[in-house]
C-alpha cells in the first residue's frame, strides 16, 4: 500500500501516478518499479497472499467510494476481499466508536492518521496493532483517525 499524505502525485507505481492515500495490491509477477519525487511513506506487506488470490488492485480512495458503516461516524472503504480476508480503510470521525467486534481470523490495523484507542491503550499514527482470532476489541477515537485494516487472515490456534 502506498501512502502519500502530501496529496500531490509524487509517487509512481510501474509508471502509473498515484494520488494521496492510494492503495496498490500486487500479488505476483516481477517486482514493480516504484518512484517517489518527494518524501513518501510506503507501507509494504509481503508474503501473505494465498496462491489462489491473485487479484491485482490499484485505487485511490475518492470520497464517493466511502460507505457509512455506522451512523455515528464510522466510514469504510473496502479495498479487497477473498474468502474470509477483508482489507479496508476505516475513517473514525471525532468521537466515533465501533461496535464491539470479535472477528474470526483476527485483525491487523495500521493507524495512518490520528489516534485510535481501545480497552488496552492509545495508538498514535504509525502504530501497528495485531488482535488474534477470538480476541475482544472495541476501538474508538476521540480526535478521529484513519486506519488500514486487514481481518480474517490470522490462523486460529
Amino acid at each position: 500500500m502506498g501512502w502519500n499524505p502530501g496529496g500531490r502525485r509524487q509517487i509512481e507505481f510501474d509508471g502509473i501516478p498515484l494520488g494521496r492515500r492510494s492503495y496498490v495490491r500486487h500479488p505476483s509477477g516481477p517486482t514493480p518499479s516504484v518512484i517517489a519525487t518527494v518524501e513518501t511513506v510506503l507501507f509494504v506487506k509481503r508474503g501473505h497472499i494465498p496462491a489462489d488470490d491473485q487479484v491485482q488492485t490499484m485505487t485511490a480512495p475518492h470520497l464517493e467510494l466511502w460507505q457509512v458503516r455506522q451512523e455515528d461516524g464510522l466510514l469504510i472503504l473496502p479495498l479487497h476481499r477473498h474468502g474470509g480476508l477483508t482489507v479496508s480503510l476505516m475513517r473514525y470521525r471525532p468521537g466515533a466508536a465501533a461496535i464491539v467486534d470479535r472477528p474470526p481470523g483476527g485483525t491487523e490495523t495500521l493507524v495512518l492518521e490520528g489516534t485510535m484507542l481501545d480497552e488496552r491503550s492509545a495508538y498514535p499514527s504509525g502504530s501497528w496493532i495485531r488482535n488474534p482470532p477470538g480476541s475482544l476489541h472495541q476501538p474508538y477515537s476521540v480526535e478521529g483517525c484513519l486506519l488500514y485494516c486487514q481481518t480474517g487472515h490470522l490462523p486460529i490456534l
